[in-house]
């Protein structure tokens, strides 16, 4: 009995995942924290998203990357996008 008391106090603790997007999503692109070659990608609202799309990078090109939420694999819920030039 104790130890079936212990394992339900554990599940208490489980980790929580962020809400999915739904709407429009905010992108931003840092090419300065980490270098131009290592971008980092931030969006808002701070949300789940399916997807986050980005080619390979070579200097002086201009990018696109992507950012949605997908319900079932076919129905788009959010998206957003940002171009960056690395």
């Amino acid at each position: 009995m104790l130890a079936l008391v212990g394992a339900i106090a554990s599940c208490s603790n489980l980790p929580t995942h962020p809400e999915g997007c739904s709407g429009d999503i905010q992108v931003r692109v840092d090419t300065h924290t980490l270098g131009p070659s290592r971008p980092l990608f931030s969006w808002t609202p701070r949300c789940g998203t399916s997807y986050v799309t980005a080619q390979p990078l070579v200097a002086g090109q201009r990018y696109h990357v992507d950012i949605g939420t997908t319900v079932g694999g076919d129905v788009l819920t959010a998206q957003g996008g940002a171009y960056f030039t690395p």
